[in-house]
């Protein structure tokens, strides 16, 4: 890294909503809408990153 100039180097990877523990039988998706009132499902996010310092 020191031939390209760079001082310091940090990616990163972060995610939100990833999975899903219910007490609710299997095959049962508990973001459907009879199961939990007609609300949109919450998304799966999933976010990354690279910071550079020269």
């Amino acid at each position: 890294m020191d031939k390209v100039g760079i001082e310091n180097l940090r990616l990163y990877v972060q995610g939100s909503n990833l999975f899903t523990i219910s007490g609710l039988p299997d095959g049962i998706d508990p973001e459907s809408p009879g199961v939990n009132n007609g609300y949109y499902p919450q998304q799966r996010t999933i976010m990354g990153g690279i910071t550079l310092t020269f």
